[in-house]
Order: C-alpha cells, then sequence, then structure tokens
C-alpha cells in the first residue's frame, strides 16, 4: 500500500484543482483587496492578514482560465511557499482529499519541466482528474510575468 497524501481541492471555472495541505496556512472567504500601482497583472492587490501584508493572486489569470466565481462567493486559498505568503483567489474550496501514491501520476509531459513547471502532477478521484498545483511555480517571478 502506498502513502497517503491530503489535497485542498478548489474549483477554477468547471475545472477541479489541488495543492498539497502542508503548503496551505488557511482558507478565508474573499477579503477586498486593495489594489497597488505598479502589481502586475493577475494580482487582485494586498489585504492584512493579522497585522501583515498579504498578496492576492487571480489563480484563474495566472493559469489563463477565466472565473466563474461569484463575487462575495470566493475564497482566499494562503499558501506558503519559498516565495513568501500570498493568497489565492480561486472560485470554491471544495474540501481536503486524500491520494494514494498509486492514484497521483505526472502531467504530461508539455505541462512539465522548464522554469515555469507549475503542474505538479495529475491525481484521480473517481472518474475525476484534479490537477495538482507546485505553490513555489505558481509565485516564482517568473511565473508572475508570465501573468501579464
Amino acid at each position: 500500500m502506498g502513502m497517503e497524501q491530503k489535497f485542498v481541492v478548489f474549483q477554477l471555472g468547471k475545472e477541479r484543482y489541488g495543492i498539497a495541505i502542508e503548503d496551505v496556512e488557511r482558507i478565508l472567504q474573499e477579503q477586498k483587496a486593495t489594489p497597488l500601482p505598479g502589481m502586475p497583472p493577475g494580482f487582485a492587490g494586498v489585504f492584512e492578514l493579522r497585522g501583515e501584508t498579504i498578496p492576492v493572486l487571480k489563480l484563474a489569470d495566472r493559469l489563463g482560465l477565466v472565473s466563474m466565481g461569484e463575487p462575495d462567493r470566493r475564497s482566499l486559498v494562503v499558501v506558503q511557499s519559498s516565495w513568501g505568503r500570498c493568497a489565492w483567489l480561486v472560485d470554491k474550496v471544495e474540501g481536503i482529499i486524500s491520494l494514494e501514491d498509486g492514484e497521483i501520476e505526472d502531467g504530461p509531459e508539455m505541462v512539465r519541466g522548464g522554469e515555469d513547471d507549475r503542474v505538479k502532477g495529475l491525481g484521480r478521484t473517481g472518474d475525476r482528474l484534479v490537477v495538482l498545483l507546485h505553490p513555489d511555480q505558481a509565485l516564482a517571478p517568473s511565473a508572475l510575468a508570465a501573468a501579464a
């Protein structure tokens, strides 16, 4: 029997994405973000969380998707990575899933590798796929420039 891993699963548009639970600090209802001049496209702005200013990344924009979440019903997934803390704006958080090693496969070769390796793998839950993301790649400076 393989090792079990847990992932926070959320929706962007009609698709399901996930991030390893150890990379998630907290999940919040969408907060009003204050836009800052000069922020790259793909950022909603910043908000304050317990005295710390946190940037808000529009993850759908970053991944080239169309957000289908209703304003004020979306969620923020606060992620800790080697780049620091950032909140991912997502349409809806579905919950936490557990996947065995055998239920996780590498993404297709064309979406893996290189400097912009956002996809960590694909998780299978029943007949649906969950795209598993690398938090460091979504927050890397080169990735943020790509959202422009």
